[in-house]
């Protein structure tokens, strides 16, 4: 693709398999971590990973966000 966006920075990966989706999906999910946006996964709300530790948590009942906060 050409185009301002596909230059540069901006790249395309292929995930190919199970394993590559999963180290995607743990990378994106722990952006609010490492932009300082979130101390914890737990914390950060406008996440999938947020909603995944959530139903573990509690599968059965809705938690609200301030209950579920459980950073070390």
């Amino acid at each position: 693709m050409v185009g301002r966006f596909w230059e540069s920075r901006f790249k395309s990966q292929a995930l190919l398999d199970e394993a590559g989706l999963l180290t995607t999906m743990a990378y994106v999910g722990l952006d609010p971590v490492r932009a300082g946006i979130a101390s914890c996964p737990e914390e950060s709300q406008f996440t999938s990973i947020y909603e995944r530790i959530r139903e573990l948590r509690s599968p059965t009942e809705l938690t609200p966000p301030t209950q579920v906060r459980r950073c070390p």
